[in-house]
């Protein structure tokens, strides 16, 4: 138990530079994970219509 507070420990030490930093990435990966779903849908109207 004392291992797991000692992560823990240091959450008061936070600094806004570091929490901006988390919620950069968060927004950036939330991003990509919406965009490759909606590039898969896209492509795949694409190929579906394509007549040659």
């Amino acid at each position: 138990m004392e291992g797991l507070l000692s992560l823990f420990s240091n959450i008061t030490n936070l600094d806004y530079k570091q929490v901006i930093m988390w919620v950069i990435g968060a927004v950036l990966i939330y991003l990509a994970i919406k965009r490759k779903n909606g590039a898969n849908a896209a492509s795949s109207n694409r190929f579906r219509y394509h007549t040659c």
